[in-house]
């Protein structure tokens, strides 16, 4: 119908958008931020970089390629071939990617390259590429084979090696490269008044998200309704 057309429509969009922007402003954070005084002073449209924008790119094939493998472990049959077809093509566009944002990190004179070639952050880091690869490989094998909780816990081994690396570069600064996690720290009474609000509300938190996927366990299929 035209009304689920529409809604569909909005909905792909919107996720995109979100994914793109999340991604832009992650390759805005390493890039580095201009304040003074602890306060912006660049322009406003300042994050609005090359490097940000393929970050951005980046960003939606990444989160393209956890929703496909999340479908391999959902469904089965004629849409599990087709996630899987699909996984491998977003995993090819994923390597890709992340070689295009390492070659526009080096040209684009990214203080988080020092973070990661100086010492001793580079002993602890050189690992990491021989991981990927060997992430890549399990993953490309995984998806021409029968298994199906594997591909997506790969995925997300994937993101954790990025995580890492962006920690790694940008660490201790909250604000690259004008402020540290230290010059920005709450007051203790702050940070305890905090750490009692999410002792509370993240076992809370918790239990309802166990429960919807309980709730939800299992393959889906041609039926329209759980």
């Amino acid at each position: 119908s035209t009304g689920r057309y529409v809604w569909d429509t909005v909905f792909f969009i919107g996720s995109i958008s979100a994914a793109f922007f999340q991604g832009v402003m992650l390759g805005a954070l390493v890039q580095g931020l201009k304040a003074s005084n602890r306060l912006y002073s660049g322009g406003p449209f300042d994050w609005l970089t090359p490097f940000a924008i393929m970050c951005g790119i980046a960003v939606i094939i990444g989160y393209a390629l956890l929703g496909s493998t999340w479908l391999i472990i959902k469904t089965e049959h004629k849409l599990q071939v087709w996630a899987r077809k699909v996984s491998g093509w977003l995993l090819m566009a994923l390597i890709l990617a992340m070689i295009v944002v390492t070659i526009f990190m080096y040209f684009s004179d990214i203080k988080a390259l020092e973070g990661w070639f100086s010492f001793p952050g580079i002993l602890y880091l050189a690992p990491m590429p021989i991981i990927v690869v060997l992430l890549f490989y399990f993953m490309r094998k995984d998806l021409s084979s029968e298994r199906e909780y594997r591909p997506f816990l790969l995925t997300v081994a994937l993101f954790l090696m990025g995580y890492i690396g962006v920690c790694f570069a940008i660490f201790p600064y909250i604000v690259p490269y004008q402020m540290t996690i230290y010059e920005a720290a709450a007051a203790d009474t702050s940070l305890s008044f905090m750490l009692i609000g999410a002792g509370i509300m993240l076992p809370i938190i918790l239990s309802y998200t166990a429960f919807a996927y309980y709730t939800f366990k299992g393959k889906s299929n041609h039926e329209p309704m759980y």
